[in-house]
């Protein structure tokens, strides 16, 4: 019998920002959320507050007022919940830059 993936259970916060808490699926593709997180690069002392724009189950992307160097390892907190990852890309937008982060498994 082939091993089923593990699952987990995501439960509403506020508005549409999910917190990962039990046992059921997230989806492969990013759902579109909002809230604010806290993004603090490696090395660096000056976090950024930035905007919550999708979350999938490997990963997360922010808006963020600076951008961060693709491979930049990173901490992630939600203000509930924290992780830890690595920048894969950093596109400005406007005035601001879109950040996705491919999050740590277990981290």
């Amino acid at each position: 019998m082939a091993k089923r993936p593990a699952t987990i259970k995501l439960s509403p916060l506020c508005a549409d920002l999910w917190i990962v808490i039990g046992k059921h699926h997230l989806p492969e593709e990013p759902v579109r959320s909002k809230g604010q997180a806290t993004l603090l690069p490696d090395g660096k002392s000056t976090e950024l507050l930035t905007t919550i724009r999708d979350i999938s189950v490997s990963g997360i992307g922010l808006i963020s007022p600076g951008g961060v160097s693709p491979g930049t390892r990173v901490r992630v907190d939600t203000h509930t919940h924290m992780a830890h990852g690595v920048v894969l890309s950093c596109q400005p937008e406007g005035d601001r830059f879109y950040i996705a982060i491919a999050l740590d498994p277990g981290a």
